[in-house]
């Protein structure tokens, strides 16, 4: 069992864009990412806190839901 308090729920980033990945802000101010990139909804899972080596930027708040909507077709809820 994996420890909510250890753990954290990861979706990745990658510059190369495919089905599923949601485009995400182009906005290195707002974002932190210096290239276009997808979040890839395809490859959401657990990690554990003390693999995370460094914040390198965040996704704001309006974004969410169209990551929200990938993750959910992903699943096959939508």
């Amino acid at each position: 069992m994996i420890s909510a308090r250890m753990s954290f729920l990861l979706i990745p980033v990658t510059t190369k864009p495919v089905p599923l990945r949601i485009p995400l802000l182009e906005d290195e101010s707002a974002t932190g990412l210096k290239q276009k990139s997808y979040a890839k909804c395809e490859s959401i899972g657990p990690i554990h806190k003390s693999r995370l080596k460094k914040k390198i930027g965040e996704i704001p708040g309006n974004e969410w839901s169209m990551i929200e909507n990938g993750i959910k077709r992903v699943l096959g809820l939508e």
